[in-house]
């Protein structure tokens, strides 16, 4: 499967404008974040491709920004512990959704998208 494969089928399914999920893509492979060289040099999609797609598209950041969400979404943690010299990562504890009853979906929803914002959890604007 190529990037432009890739792309068009999320594009497909997410009912988004697929020359927006081309952008995300190559701006994430750039960055090592949706493929991997396989044998003979060609680019492959592995496991953690489609769910870094569908984390940027959902994101909704910018294409330049898209990579340093993803990042931050794949590291998201329940667990506030970190190792000596490492920057602690932002819990999802911390989300002002987990604070009430909330679906699933809603929740991810509010992360997702107040990753991509970079807003510091306010999810006042996600409802």
């Amino acid at each position: 499967m190529s990037l432009d494969d890739l792309a068009s089928t999320v594009s497909e399914f997410l009912g988004a404008p697929q020359a927006e999920l081309l952008a995300i893509a190559k701006a994430l492979d750039a960055e090592g974040l949706l493929g991997a060289v396989g044998p003979g040099g060609t680019w492959q999609v592995v496991a953690s491709s489609l769910t870094n797609l569908l984390l940027g598209a959902m994101s909704k950041c910018s294409p330049a920004d898209v990579a340093q969400t993803v990042s931050r979404l794949r590291e998201a943690t329940t667990d506030p512990r970190k190792a000596p010299g490492e920057e602690v990562p932002r819990s999802i504890l911390d989300h002002p959704l987990f604070s009430k009853r909330h679906l699933l979906g809603e929740a991810l929803d509010a992360i997702i998208l107040s990753y991509g914002a970079d807003d510091g959890f306010d999810d006042e604007a996600y409802g």
